[in-house]
Formats: C-alpha cells, sequence, structure tokens
C-alpha cells in the first residue's frame, strides 16, 4: 500500500498511485509522514497509523468506472457524412438521434463523399446507452448521463487516426492552447473562466490556434497536437465573438455553439512549459503575476484524462514539475495579449 511515484511541486508533493491511477497532492510535511508510515510504522503513535492508513487505502481503491462496454449496436437510420480533417478523410454513420450531438462539433470540415476513407467510425443510441464504433468494433459506450465524456472519447479516436498517434497519448488535458511570436501557451481554469473564449480570440486575431478545451499530450514526442473539436462558445461569450468574427451568427436558442476554424497549417507544437490560469472579470485591469506548479495540478488533474501506464504517468509528472506558471486576470482581450507579449513571449 504505497504510492508509485512522486514529484515536487514548489512546496508540495504530487503522489500517484498506479493501482487507482490517480494523483493526489499533499503537503511536505504529509509527505514526510507517509514516508515514515511506509519505511517504520512503529515510529508513529497508533492513532497517526490508522489515519495515514486509511488516507492511503483511500487512495489506492480502485475508481468507480462508468464506462458500459456492449456488442456494437446496429446503426438504425442512419445519416452518413464524411469529413476532410488534415489530410485524413473520416466517415461517419450517425445514429439519427445521436446526428445532432456530435455532428457540430467537426460540421466545418464536412465534405462530400469522394476521397478514399481513411478511417469509419459510427455512432449509435440504444436506449440510455450511446455507442462509438470504430471500423465495426466497439471503442466505447456510457450513458447519456456522462456526454462530455462520450464527446470527448470521440475526439480521442479522431486524434489517434488524424495525427497517426500509434497506442495511446500521454494525456488529453483540460484546457486551450495556441501559439503567440512562436511560444506555445497553455491556458487554464476551472469552468467559465474564459480560456476558451480566449483561444477562440487569438484566432481570429491571426495567432495560431491548437486545442480547445482538451489538449492532446504526447510526452514521448514532448509534442502537444491540434485539436480538430471547433471551439465551443457558451452564451455569454458569443457578443465578443461576433465583434470579431461578424459572419459567426449568434443563435440564443443554443446552449452551445462551435466557432468554424479553419486548420493551422503546422498540426503540431512543442509541448509548452508555460502555463497561463486564466480568469476573465469584468472592468478588471490587465495583471500577470506568478502561480504555481500545484495551483495548475489542482485545476489540471480533475478534469483531465491521463494514461494509466506508468511510462505516461512519468513523462505527466515531469512535464508538471518542470513547467512555469501564471495568472492572467483581464476584461480587455487586446491588453492581455499585449502583456503575455510583454511577459512570456
Amino acid at each position: 500500500m504505497a504510492y508509485s511515484k512522486s514529484v515536487t511541486l514548489d512546496t508540495n508533493s504530487l503522489l500517484w498511485f498506479k493501482a487507482s491511477n490517480s494523483y493526489v497532492l499533499v503537503s511536505e510535511k504529509i509527505k514526510e509522514l507517509i514516508d515514515v508510515y511506509l519505511e517504520d510504522k512503529e515510529a508513529l503513535d497508533e492513532e497517526l497509523r490508522q489515519e495515514l492508513k486509511a488516507f492511503l487505502t483511500q487512495c489506492e481503491a480502485p475508481r468507480t468506472h462508468s464506462e458500459i462496454l456492449t456488442e456494437s449496436a446496429a446503426i438504425t437510420s442512419a445519416i452518413t457524412a464524411y469529413f476532410q480533417i488534415a489530410d485524413k478523410c473520416i466517415r461517419v454513420d450517425f445514429d439519427k438521434e445521436c446526428y445532432p450531438l456530435f455532428y457540430p462539433m467537426i460540421q466545418s470540415y464536412a465534405v462530400e463523399e469522394g476521397a478514399a476513407v481513411d478511417a469509419t467510425f459510427g455512432i449509435s443510441k440504444q436506449a440510455d446507452v450511446i455507442s462509438i464504433q470504430e471500423d465495426c468494433e466497439n471503442r466505447y459506450s456510457n450513458t447519456t448521463e456522462h456526454m462530455r465524456t462520450l464527446f470527448g472519447k470521440f475526439n480521442y479516436f479522431l486524434l489517434q487516426k488524424v495525427h497517426e498517434v500509434k497506442g495511446d497519448l500521454t494525456a488529453t488535458l483540460h484546457g486551450s492552447a495556441a501559439i503567440i511570436n512562436d511560444t506555445p501557451l497553455l491556458f487554464m481554469g476551472k469552468s467559465g473562466s474564459g480560456k476558451s473564449t480566449f483561444a477562440a480570440l487569438l484566432a481570429l486575431s491571426g495567432y495560431s490556434f491548437i486545442s480547445d478545451d482538451m489538449i492532446p499530450f504526447d510526452g514521448a514526442a514532448n509534442k502537444m497536437y491540434w485539436n480538430p473539436s471547433q471551439p465551443s462558445i457558451k452564451i455569454g461569450s458569443r457578443e465578443v465573438i461576433h465583434q470579431f468574427a461578424p459572419s459567426f451568427e449568434i443563435d440564443r436558442s443554443k446552449e452551445i455553439q462551435y466557432l468554424a476554424l479553419n486548420a493551422p497549417a503546422q498540426t503540431w507544437a512543442q509541448m509548452s512549459k508555460k502555463v497561463v490560469l486564466i480568469k476573465y472579470e469584468a472592468e478588471a485591469e490587465t495583471t500577470i503575476s506568478k502561480a504555481t506548479a500545484a495551483e495548475v495540478a489542482q485545476i489540471l488533474i480533475e478534469d483531465s484524462w491521463i494514461c494509466a501506464d506508468e511510462t505516461h504517468a512519468c513523462y505527466f509528472m515531469n512535464w508538471l514539475a518542470s513547467i512555469e506558471a501564471y495568472q492572467l486576470r483581464y476584461s480587455n482581450f487586446e491588453s492581455a495579449v499585449e502583456a503575455l507579449k510583454s511577459n512570456l513571449c
């Protein structure tokens, strides 16, 4: 009963438990007590031993997995669509109930049938279970209560095909990424912080857009890949997007709208070591200050997918230990970009 790997993040330690593929951030003092417990339990009093035992047991407990694997379901009333994503032609057969859910994510890449197909996917629904198939084999199923996970899985499978990734990625990190003055930057924050809007505005202002919502990270190659899923624009951000892109038509009947962006000339970049915790605040002055890797870890780990393989866990943790973290507060986009150029790029 022990952690499998640890790294120091500022004045904290990040522990990885292989059995549960869970990451736990603890203070240096707690890490010292855990190490004493693992090396010589009798050096601690009984009450503390029991507390540490309960803590480690909880960390190692396998997570409840909500995945539901089923046999490949027949797709009834299929709607077939073709997408040209970078140099790959992707065919997707949608169940009629799944079409309006998944199609808008990649709608701007839709093409007429014609090119040789590089990969075929199917998305079907039976009762409240949605299944994603690839070449007629089921890759993932889950209930409609887990739509965010289903969207993420479909996007992940697309990424593997588009970027010809052999095996697993190290992680798909919850955040956005763009390049300013040849410097790749990651933008992260809690839901509603404005990271997707900021990345979209960068793209509309001529900067290289890499990813929205999910940053594909290949630790072996030290690369992050372009995410073909279009930036999702929530209701509160549509007016400002419309100012930068008048052709973007606001539809208030939709909870989420997608912003169509062209694929960048370069579909990957070196993995950034500069992470910006972004926060839009109405009428706030633009400020950039130092943040900590521990703050990034607290925000990042909860909503990111990280491969359970030990090699990839090491890639992820070593990257976290190497980052430069910043906090950006802003209300004016142009001012925020200038601040980034002056301080980080």
